[in-house]
């Protein structure tokens, strides 16, 4: 899913063609009672709304990011202003509704908020509970809106494009091959591949694409559009249809092909080429006085555009990169997880804000903790300590009946006979 989202924001430059990383870490850990203990690192920038600044038990600002992890200040005889000031801060709540609204982020135009959108559930199975604890780093995008803002994205682009490359080659060269491409097949193309990354995402429910039914819709989508997807070198596929299609779509005004150095200035403004030891790319520094004679302060403005398609991540391309490294702890043994294992009980999640780039980034966990207190008096002492028999009476007690009799045969002492036979066996398994 997230690999779609990069390759939407790929394809979003080679439309438009032509710094330090904000770190966020962030630990949450649920203890047996439900409360949850969480602890968060991130730059006091315009991210970290002052609501999330109130209500934790222990917060400090640090002097930069190793400060904030280290705990200790990095000597500062000069009394220099920070410009990469850090949030520290952590507490113990008793509801996920509790817990500081800590992360925001604004799509360039300010009309759209990202941010962090948790859930926790806990439920007594009697013998055990299970603990769900979900997370996402939101993006509200509208599919139904993709269409027009298509448009106007690829009319931004081709009006980009024959802007930057008018500034450098002069007027004796012809785009507009070029810009029928951007704003019809490349368009058209675009929208495709954007919806297939909402069937990717499960936003579309009736038509719910596993990454493989994916992957092959997206070859097909491609191979009609003129492009063959070799396995899935989907960068590398589109950069040799790039250079396929612009000697075709890009000569000079007599019909004659471009020389070979214009050809290869117009691929390094693309990004698909750059000289060894080049220290600037002079057609990209005629696009940059081009916008600057157009836009002046306001070109960021411009990228607004991007947002109905891409989000309030994917629309600040340009912008300053966010890691996110998300840890949590649950009680018991986690049965299901699509982060990474660090323990049996610990999960963890790296990415960076692209990967939430229209789809959003999902965090999920599930663990089952056996409550020994219980277990030790109705049932043997190594009964129920396996995360395989923990799994499969889990499935089976989310029979409401089943549910319901674990539940009374805890609250007797006795009754296990009343169970069913597969239920019982897991029970009194040594």
């Amino acid at each position: 899913m997230h690999s779609s989202s990069r390759f939407l924001v790929f394809v979003s430059l080679i439309l438009l063609s032509g710094c330090t990383t904000e770190e966020y870490d962030i630990t949450t850990e649920i203890e047996s009672d439900g409360a949850i203990a969480r602890k968060v690192i991130q730059p006091a920038s315009e991210r970290l709304p002052d609501a999330g600044r109130k209500n934790w038990t222990k917060t400090r600002i640090a002097f930069d990011y190793d400060s904030a992890v280290s705990g200790v200040e990095k000597p500062n005889p000069n009394n220099e202003v920070s410009t990469n000031e850090y949030f520290v801060a952590e507490g113990t709540f008793k509801s996920v509704a509790s817990i500081p609204e800590h992360y925001e982020q604004k799509s360039v135009d300010g009309s759209r908020t990202g941010r962090l959108k948790r859930d926790y559930t806990k439920n007594d199975y009697g013998f055990f509970v299970e603990h769900i604890w979900s997370e996402e780093l939101t993006d509200p995008v509208k599919p139904e809106e993709f269409p027009e803002a298509v448009k106007e994205l690829a009319h931004f682009a081709a009006g980009l494009n024959e802007l930057g490359l008018r500034e450098y080659l002069g007027n004796d060269i012809n785009i507009q091959p070029m810009t029928e491409w951007i704003e019809n097949d490349g368009a058209a193309l675009f929208l495709e591949f954007l919806l297939v990354a909402v069937h990717l995402s499960g936003r579309n429910e009736s038509d719910v694409l596993n990454e493989a039914e994916g992957l092959k819709r997206l070859k097909t989508i491609a191979k009609r559009h003129g492009i063959e997807i070799e396995g899935d070198e989907f960068e590398k596929s589109f950069d040799r249809f790039v250079r396929a299609e612009l000697p075709k779509r890009i000569r000079y005004m007599d019909g004659r092909p471009l020389e070979d150095e214009h050809m290869r200035i117009i691929l390094r403004f693309y990004g698909m080429e750059r000289d060894e030891g080049e220290e600037e790319n002079a057609c990209s520094a005629a696009f940059e006085r081009a916008i600057e004679r157009k836009y002046g302060d306001d070109f960021e403005k411009e990228y607004a555009v991007f947002t109905p398609l891409l989000g309030v991540y994917g629309d600040r391309i340009l912008g300053t990169p966010q890691s996110f490294d998300f840890s949590l702890k649950l009680p018991g043994l986690i049965v299901e997880t699509n982060g990474v294992l660090a323990s049996d009980s610990k999960v963890r999640w790296k990415f960076d804000a692209a990967d939430a780039s229209l789809l959003g980034y999902q965090m999920k966990c599930r663990s089952v903790e056996r409550i020994d207190k219980v277990c030790d008096q109705i049932l043997k002492p190594d009964s129920l300590r396996s995360r395989a028999e923990m799994i499969r009476l889990l499935d089976l007690a989310q029979d409401e009946e089943v549910r319901t009799t674990l539940l009374k045969v805890v609250k007797k002492g006795s009754g296990l006979f009343d169970l069913p036979d597969e239920v019982r066996e897991i029970l009194q398994r040594k």
